[in-house]
């Protein structure tokens, strides 16, 4: 009885979840999937300005500069709090290590437990039992497609800037882009979000074929490259974009395999005005090694919904080739040339 009580239970928060995400508005959700009583998170989405004295309380930055034991950060490139794990390397005033793995949020509890847990315990031999340093260097990550791991004295490492212009029909190429790009997105019919850095069950790394063959979702694709790519830091987009009404935009970076599987990398999402001009953004930060043969691709959309609201208004979207442009940070010794 208990099973089948906790079945009916399990169903009916999926049906009322399903609902929820039906709704127009974050508001209208939250009471959809929690009932009309206000909850703390009622407060959160009333306060969405980051700069609101609500969340004064919140606020734990000056810990960074006061924090004088020595510290182990440990991440995931598919990890919602990356962003966050990167600021307090770089920011903490300490003896801070960093170890990156592929790992998702909730992964990090179970699937990097074979590297977290000894890398961990040889943290506190070090700096508890002073049983002397077992760490060559403070930076240790996965680059991902090559599944190997790097240690750096870093992050991020010393790169050059490789760039790619955008064309027209599509294409990621070597040169300053031509043409233009169009496409349109629809509220009632919001591009949904697939993989990436948040914490549900479908996050992390995802063959985003069935997101590209929408309408409303943009691809620019390089040719297979000759010999391999390796990215290490903050890839950066550039686009001369004009747009319809206020946006919301989500870019993201893939490797398509020799099979066409295109697989995320690393992205980015922002809120625009309407806007008629440069529209700079920094993704996320990657390490990862493009094979021979495989592709780049850029990923261009609206949004990516439920992962982020939705924007309320239908919105048109043009984009400039010609002054629009992605950025790659290339590691030191590797061939760029595609």
């Amino acid at each position: 009885m208990r099973k089948a009580a906790g079945c009916v239970h399990s169903s009916l928060a999926r049906r009322r979840l399903a609902a929820s995400l039906r709704e127009p508005t974050p508001e209208a959700a939250t009471a959809t999937a929690l009932g009309p009583q206000r909850t703390w998170f009622s407060d959160w989405l009333a306060h969405s300005d980051l700069e609101d004295p609500f969340w004064t309380p919140y606020e734990a930055s000056a810990a960074l500069s006061a924090t004088r034991i020595p510290v182990l950060l440990i991440g995931g490139w598919h990890d919602v709090f990356l962003d966050q794990t990167l600021e307090q390397y770089d920011r903490l005033d300490a003896d801070v290590a960093l170890t990156i793995g592929p790992w998702t949020h909730l992964e990090t509890a179970l699937k990097a437990a074979r590297t977290a847990d000894p890398e961990t315990l040889a943290w506190f031999d070090e700096h508890v039992a002073g049983a002397g340093s077992r760490r060559p260097f403070p930076v240790r990550v996965h680059v991902t497609g090559a599944a190997e791991w790097r240690t750096l004295p870093t992050w991020p490492p010393k790169t050059h800037a490789h760039t790619l212009g955008l064309t027209g029909n599509g294409q990621l190429v070597d040169e300053t882009g031509w043409g233009s790009a169009e496409f349109c997105y629809d509220p009632v019919d919001p591009t949904p979000s697939l993989g990436g850095r948040h914490m549900s069950a479908g996050a992390g790394r995802r063959d985003n074929r069935p997101l590209e063959s929408r309408d409303d979702v943009l691809t620019f694709t390089s040719a297979p490259l000759a010999s391999e790519l390796e990215v290490l830091g903050a890839p950066a987009v550039e686009l001369h974009l004009t747009t319809s009404t206020a946006a919301s935009l989500f870019v993201r970076l893939c490797d398509v395999d020799p099979r066409g599987r295109s697989w995320n990398v690393t992205e980015a999402f922002t809120r625009l005005a309407p806007t008629s001009g440069p529209v700079m953004l920094p993704l996320g930060s990657c390490a990862h090694r493009f094979l021979p043969g495989h592709r780049l691709r850029l990923q261009i959309s609206g949004g990516a919904y439920p992962r982020f609201a939705r924007n309320p208004e239908p919105c048109e979207y043009t984009i400039a080739c010609e002054h629009s442009h992605l950025t790659l940070p290339v590691g030191g010794g590797v061939d760029a040339s595609a």
